[in-house]
């Protein structure tokens, strides 16, 4: 049996609930005979989330258009916009249950979600200034654009739990999809990129490649709305804690797959969503499966130079304080031998005072270096 399968390829503290069982729990929340007024939240709130991963999904696409779209490109956005605009109308018709008639005061916003892309796959943004119709940057008044304060005002305050429950799941999914591309994305490299053999072989390649940088970006887009949501709603330190802010340093793909012995890696380690058991994903793919399995013996591997390295250094502590004593002793035995001559003593009195007094320093400050109160005050000056 393979050594990593006697321990846990992930730090699983609790199992990260998908958006659709965080949906049936709410669901089930519902029926109870004291909150009839909660049916039917859970389903509309998961309904307005689709709705923004689609507004979301449709930017990143307008993006990678170019400035040069062409009429059937332009055919397949307006069929899609219209669509959207569909789903919105009868969205906030169910939505006047919950939020009241005065769900649609105000002018129409414009949404401003930051668009995480891939290096590989940004284009110029599409010029579209003469678009008036846009239905993916409309804003829904959910209760994380909204806000406590106006939820309170509408009375529909309950709605900000079942919202954090629900972009929870949300967030859960988007990294669970990231985690998923990515280790394809390195698997591609390791069995197809690096195996091309013509020019044909690597243009379909990189189409994967280019294919999976797309699902990467929506995603990851998705996953920072969810985390700005999160912060709108008042979420606690612990839950903003465990859900960081993603970057694009975070997206980039392991290469140790493709070459565990390359030279410059045995430093690096995983972005902090890896640590995170998102739907048993390491059980569910192969793939992902072998991803964790190498990166576990990276990070077994690392963990135990430092514990090597600790060792040597405390070793190497005591080596240099019996050095100076060595060097002390033997300065006074040469002391003896020329008795005779006052210079000569003179000189290897102060050469054996030297040493002592280095001895007395070094072990000064490797004690002061052992204290576990000091460390943390070094490190707390270093951070």
């Amino acid at each position: 049996m393979p050594v990593f399968n006697c321990f846990n390829l992930k730090t699983r503290c609790q199992l990260a609930l998908t958006q659709k069982e965080q949906e049936l729990q709410l669901l089930a929340n519902g029926w109870c005979p004291d909150l009839v007024y909660q049916r039917g939240v859970a389903t509309w709130l998961t309904e307005g989330l689709s709705i923004e991963e689609a507004q979301l999904t449709l930017q990143l696409d307008l993006r990678r258009l170019g400035r040069c779209p062409t009429e059937s490109q332009w055919l397949d956005i307006a069929c899609r916009q219209e669509r959207l605009q569909g789903d919105i109308d009868q969205w906030l018709v169910q939505g006047l249950r919950f939020l009241s008639d005065r769900i649609g005061d105000g002018d129409i916003q414009v949404m401003e979600n930051e668009l995480l892309m891939l290096e590989e796959d940004q284009i110029d943004e599409m010029v579209d200034e003469f678009r008036l119709f846009k239905p993916e940057k409309m804003v829904l008044p959910m209760p994380s654009t909204l806000g406590p304060a106006k939820c309170a005002e509408l009375g529909a305050a309950h709605l900000i739990q079942h919202e954090l429950a629900l972009l929870e799941g949300q967030a859960n999914d988007a990294l669970h999809n990231i985690e998923v591309h990515l280790a394809d994305k390195a698997i591609i490299f390791r069995t197809t990129i690096r195996m091309a053999k013509s020019q044909a072989m690597s243009t379909r390649a990189w189409a994967q490649v280019h294919s999976v940088d797309r699902v990467v970006s929506i995603n990851a887009s998705i996953y920072s709305k969810c985390w700005t949501q999160l912060a709108n709603l008042g979420a606690d330190n612990e839950l903003l804690e465990r859900y960081c802010p993603l970057l694009k340093e975070h997206l980039k793909v392991s290469t140790a797959i493709a070459d565990p012995n390359s030279r410059g890696q045995r430093n690096n380690t995983l972005t902090w969503f890896w640590s995170m058991d998102v739907e048993g994903d390491s059980c569910n793919s192969d793939w992902l499966n072998e991803f964790y399995c190498v990166h576990w013996l990276l990070a077994k591997a690392l963990k135990e130079r430092w514990q090597e390295e600790h060792l040597l250094v405390q070793h190497e502590m005591n080596w240099t304080c019996d050095f100076f004593m060595y060097k002390a002793e033997e300065w006074i035995q040469l002391g003896t031998v020329m008795e005779d001559k006052v210079g000569h003593l003179a000189y290897a009195v102060w050469q054996c005072k030297m040493y002592q007094c280095l001895c007395q320093d070094a072990m000064d400050s490797f004690n002061k270096a052992r204290d576990p109160a000091n460390r943390r005050a070094i490190f707390a000056e270093a951070e």
